[in-house]
Parts: structure tokens; C-alpha cells; sequence
């Protein structure tokens, strides 16, 4: 339901993620384009269930072999579940679980996983002299990112707006 969303910040293909074969529909995309696959890939959500199909789109065909390996970027903390909040009792890891090596054991010399750490950017001198103050204005300025939609929530008493805050939360 975001795909008209996201061809108005230059996506040139959408895919549904529930598809069934929604990782051999990128691979097939990825076969026309210049490098015949998929070089770079970002995955914001970091949920078992978005990492497995993106271990499936990076399986090797014939038209990506040989070339430096392709790179994933994963935001962490790395979820359990299937969204971004995951399911109650789920574990969320911040350090790659076992897991996440496995669905990639294979690819190793293929796929280079990169893990992000945001919560950890005052860590890092370049990241925190750099992202926030140099980065993010100048990609937002190009219109190569856009915030997120606020939504307001002004009704009820200061609880009542936190309740249905986190109630929006759980629900994705």
C-alpha cells in the first residue's frame, strides 16, 4: 500500500513482500538491470522474516557471479518476529544472532552483511560529527529522504494520547 508512496522517492520497481515469490520476482528484476544483480540493500525493519527473503533474493544466478560481493545493510537490533515492533515475548538482539548467520552461512563470499548501529551513534566520532549535522540535512534538502508523516495526537488527557500512541505502536 506504499508503493505510490515510494516511486514518488524514485523507486523504479515496488514488490509486494507477501508474495510468495516475491524474492525470485526481485532476482528477476535485478537480472535486467546494468550489474544483473542486487549490489547494495538496506533493511530498516531487521525482522527474521524480511532477512530471510532478502537471504533467498541474494541466492546466485548466472548473470551475478564473479564481482565484488554485495553489501546489506541491516539496522539493528535485529528482530525475532515479522515487523518492526516484534510480537510479545520475542527477542530483539543487538549483537547478529545466530540466526542471521545462518540464513547467510552460505552467501559469505557473496553478500557482505553490515550491521547499523543507530542507537550507538554518539560511539562513533564520524557518524556523530557527520550523519546528524552534515548527512541527514543535506539528503533531506535533495529530497533523497523524506520524514515520516506526523500524526498529531491531540484528543484526551495526556494518558489517553500515550495509550493510543502506544496502541499505534503495536500495531505497526
Amino acid at each position: 500500500h506504499h508503493h505510490d508512496f515510494l516511486r514518488t522517492l524514485g523507486a523504479t520497481q515496488c514488490f509486494d513482500y507477501r508474495s510468495p515469490d516475491v524474492a525470485s520476482q526481485i532476482r528477476a528484476a535485478a537480472a535486467n538491470t546494468k550489474h544483473g544483480r542486487i549490489s547494495v540493500a538496506v533493511d530498516i525493519v531487521a525482522a527474521k522474516s524480511s532477512l530471510t527473503i532478502l537471504s533467498e533474493v541474494f541466492e546466485p544466478t548466472e548473470t551475478s557471479s564473479g564481482g565484488p560481493p554485495s553489501r546489506l545493510a541491516i539496522f539493528a537490533p535485529f528482530k525475532d518476529g515479522d515487523s518492526v515492533t516484534n510480537a510479545p515475548g520475542s527477542v530483539m538482539h543487538f549483537t547478529i544472532p545466530d540466526w542471521l548467520e545462518a540464513l547467510f552461512a552460505d552467501k559469505k563470499e557473496k553478500v557482505k552483511l553490515l550491521p547499523v548501529y543507530t542507537f550507538q551513534i554518539s560511539k562513533d566520532p564520524f557518524s556523530w560529527n557527520n550523519i546528524m549535522p552534515i548527512f541527514l540535512p543535506r539528503l533531506l534538502e535533495q529530497g533523497a529522504i523524506r520524514p515520516n508523516a506526523v500524526r498529531l495526537m491531540k484528543d484526551g488527557s495526556l494518558a489517553d494520547r500515550v495509550r493510543s500512541g502506544i496502541e499505534l505502536l503495536r500495531n505497526n
